[in-house]
């Protein structure tokens, strides 16, 4: 009986150890699956992501396409906002006032006619005190000189049918104001500064004067500048022009002008003064900012002029 007894409890234990090891195997089923799904539901969320984060990538490039399109668009049509300024040329008003003052028909001429006309159209800050007295045109005695490294005249030129106003380097002036009676017998500018000084400041000379100051100077009070390739609306299109120029008097004194996009005369006041007459006055001029031009990348500046002043007497 207690042989029967014994076997029983082993055949329970073994059917005990059965049920464990079959409901250990559902457990570690149910478990591992369970993680297979997060891991794959984990997987999914991230492969969502994925997918929001490529297009939201796919839409900031088409974003950022649109917009460097715009750019180059917007660089493209630039010359639409070209303001355009076109001239007489019948005008007999304005063939007066050049007459003396130019050979006719020449590239200068031609010039300072679209430079008048426009000053004058424009009404820009009283022309004709400006450029009569400032800039010296007319019957004024008292005159200025001027050296450059800049050919101004953006027109086809007249010996070898070239543009010569292309900006490759810095554009310098040396300037000076003169009385008439220093200027004929002499071209030379530093021989004419030299003269003047001479005679004014170390010899005292005043023969020839009134109203004498005690120190004299020479005041650049503004510039007058043609933006472009002048020589038609068509060139002016494609070849770049100045957008911003920084001018630097005797290199000490710093101006930023912003040009707009059009032919039309500036002027941007300057109010600079040199207190001697020793030396002219010298003017650096720096392109540092472009509109572009539709075919080349070219800068060009049709016209530059300085006004100047001064308090040299004038003859008697």
């Amino acid at each position: 009986m207690e042989k029967e007894h014994k076997k029983i409890n082993l055949k329970h234990a073994i059917l005990l150890i059965i049920l464990f090891s079959i409901i250990a195997m559902i457990i570690t089923y149910f478990f591992c699956n369970g993680v297979d799904n997060k891991k794959q539901n984990g997987e999914i969320v991230r492969s969502e992501n994925n997918v929001k984060k490529i297009e939201n990538e796919s839409e900031n490039e088409i974003v950022l396409n649109e917009n460097v399109t715009n750019k180059v668009e917007g660089n493209n049509t630039a010359s639409a906002a070209i303001e355009w300024e076109d001239y007489p040329n019948d005008d007999k008003w304005l063939d007066e006032e050049l007459k003396s003052s130019v050979e006719m028909d020449s590239t200068e001429y031609k010039l300072m006619r679209k430079t008048l006309y426009s000053l004058s159209k424009n009404k820009i800050n009283s022309f004709q005190k400006k450029y009569y007295e400032i800039y010296a045109i007319g019957d004024s005695t008292e005159i200025f000189d001027w050296t450059s490294n800049y050919d101004r005249y953006c027109y086809p030129n007249n010996e070898n049918n070239d543009l010569t106003a292309k900006y490759t380097k810095k554009i310098t002036y040396d300037i000076a104001n003169f009385n008439e009676i220093f200027y004929e017998g002499h071209y030379d500018l530093n021989v004419l500064v030299k003269n003047q000084y001479n005679t004014l400041v170390v010899k005292k000379d005043y023969g020839y004067y009134d109203n004498v100051p005690k120190s004299f100077y020479f005041e650049i009070p503004n510039m007058l500048i043609m933006n472009g390739n002048n020589e038609s609306k068509e060139e002016y299109k494609n070849n770049s022009r100045a957008k911003k120029i920084k001018v630097t008097m005797n290199k000490e004194k710093e101006y930023i002008f912003e040009l707009k996009d059009t032919n039309k005369v500036q002027v941007f006041d300057i109010g600079y003064k040199q207190e001697n007459i020793e030396k002219p006055v010298n003017i650096e001029i720096e392109v540092i900012d472009t509109y572009k031009g539709e075919k080349t990348n070219d800068v060009y500046i049709s016209d530059i002029q300085f006004g100047i002043t001064s308090n040299i007497p004038q003859g008697r």
